[in-house]
């Protein structure tokens, strides 16, 4: 990456306010694809603000080592955890490393995705079953299997954020399997608030991050020292 990503500079804007910071001071948060770009990102502003993370990832070891050397630089706690986030065994196995290493789940943060082009292929029979099975297991399934399992867990006062994209509403056409995940995203808050409401005394809306990009230039000149400090430059 050449220089640091406005969405990631959105995304730590969005968590810089001195309430959201106060709010975060002691919290527990989960992070999937905290590796890096804006997982990264958002795990170093949460770790300023005084909360501890739990930082999912694939197998980008070398990445989520940086990450977590970033939050134990800031003061706080940082756990890694390795794996496929498309199984529910590994989903609830996050959420319980959460819990017996942090002490809780206060926040997650579904940010991890897998994203294909398909830009060479003609037709749509070309895109693998596997494929577009991969896409929503990741993308859609995960987040289900997490949100049920941190559920348990959490108090009043605590958040989900999911991260969507433009695509959703302005779909590419060589990302159609992604595209209709992070439209799967926005339907899944809408009805899901319904079902958590009547068990949890909070609901998150869904977070989308492309959609905001045209108000980050005003906020950049505040944020680049954070944000270039959290997103590789080389």
């Amino acid at each position: 990456m050449s220089s640091f990503s406005s969405i990631s500079c959105w995304i730590v804007r969005s968590h810089c306010s001195a309430q959201a910071a106060r709010s975060r001071q002691g919290r527990k948060a989960v992070i999937t694809g905290g590796d890096s770009g804006i997982g990264r990102a958002v795990a170093l502003a949460y770790a300023r603000e005084g909360a501890d993370v739990l930082i999912s990832y694939l197998d980008e070891e070398e990445d989520a080592k940086e990450t977590q050397r970033l939050v134990i630089e800031a003061g706080r706690k940082a756990v890694l955890i390795s794996g496929d986030i498309q199984h529910a065994a590994h989903c609830r196995e996050i959420i319980d490393r959460a819990v017996s290493e942090l002490g809780g789940v206060d926040i997650l943060v579904n940010n991890a995705a897998h994203q294909a082009s398909f830009k060479d292929i003609a037709d749509i029979a070309d895109i693998a079953d596997e494929e577009w099975e991969l896409t929503f297991k990741v993308n859609i399934h995960s987040m289900f299997y997490l949100i049920k399992a941190a559920v348990p867990h959490m108090k009043p006062g605590s958040a989900f954020i999911n991260t969507a994209s433009i695509n959703s509403d302005s779909p590419n056409p060589i990302l159609l399997a992604y595209a209709t995940t992070k439209g799967a995203v926005h339907l899944s808050i809408v009805s899901g608030s319904n079902v958590l409401s009547h068990q949890i005394a909070w609901v998150d809306a869904s977070v989308i991050i492309d959609q905001t990009c045209c108000v980050i230039a005003k906020y950049r000149p505040t944020l680049i020292d954070l944000v270039q400090s959290a997103v590789p430059t080389t």
